[in-house]
């Protein structure tokens, strides 16, 4: 009986082993391998924000050299545009001086008046051919010639053709597109009229007539006793100085409308007109 007691206990051991517990080893293991992820985590996160940092640099790098270089476009061209309209402005100033002097002449006052008494007694056609008529041709020669005219018209205030140097126009009425430039004129005013049709034949570049030419017109008013009595207009022709003015203008606004000018009448765009045109 003591010997079966004492024996039960060493049966229970043997059924019923001893469970495992955790090693340290384990949870070592893990923390350690938990700890390599986020360092290689933490690489990669370095390398997208190195990028980012790099990619920030470059765009305001490039955007600050755009905006110099565009600030240095914009200057180039406003320089270019200043001095075209400089260019501009002193042409225009340049031809209403001309016309002016050659309408400031005392022979060519005289001529004129003799020419208006005659108008109202004989037709276009014998005007044409009358000593006043000649003397005004020849007198004004040397101010077209010198001042680069084509030829000249001469107008009373009812808008009348009474002396030219274009017989197709002789005692014809000036078009109502006219009183742009005749309108100021007769006010008291020298100006230089916008390039438009021309109403004849006129030779081009190379010799031949054709309809349509652009043309201009530097008026300015012919006075006797201090009165206005008409208009001298001398012909202009764009495709000469004026286009080339232009040209000038339509390169440095990289082939764009150019810019309009103020109240001189003039507008840069024309000159679109006046290159097709050529």
């Amino acid at each position: 009986m003591s010997q079966f007691l004492t024996a039960r206990p060493v049966a229970v051991e043997r059924v019923m082993p001893s469970l495992p517990l955790p090693s340290a080893s384990a949870e070592d293991s893990q923390t350690e391998l938990l700890w390599r992820k986020l360092r290689r985590v933490r690489g990669w996160l370095w390398v997208v924000l190195a990028v980012l940092l790099l990619s920030g640099i470059g765009f305001w790098i490039r955007t600050a050299l755009d905006r110099v270089l565009s600030r240095s476009v914009v200057e180039q061209l406003t320089t270019v545009r200043d001095a075209n309209v400089e260019a501009l402005q002193i042409w225009l100033r340049n031809q209403k001086h001309a016309v002016q002097l050659a309408a400031e002449s005392r022979r060519v006052q005289s001529w004129t008046a003799n020419l208006l008494e005659l108008s109202r007694s004989q037709p276009a056609t014998e005007l044409r051919t009358s000593g006043a008529h000649e003397q005004l041709v020849a007198g004004l020669e040397p101010w077209l010639t010198n001042g680069g005219f084509e030829g000249f018209v001469l107008l009373d205030r009812d808008w009348n053709m009474v002396a030219t140097s274009y017989p197709e126009l002789s005692g014809k009425q000036a078009p109502k597109e006219y009183g742009e430039f005749l309108d100021p004129v007769f006010q008291g005013n020298p100006v230089v009229s916008r390039p438009f049709a021309s109403l004849i034949l006129q030779p081009d570049e190379s010799g031949r007539l054709r309809a349509g030419l652009p043309t201009m017109f530097a008026c300015a008013p012919l006075r006797q006793e201090g009165q206005i009595i008409a208009a001298l207009a001398l012909r202009i022709r764009p495709d000469q100085d004026f286009t080339r003015i232009l040209q000038v203008g339509r390169l440095g606004a990289s082939d764009r409308k150019s810019t309009r000018l103020n109240s001189s009448h003039t507008v840069i765009s024309y000159a679109v007109f006046c290159l097709k045109k050529k």
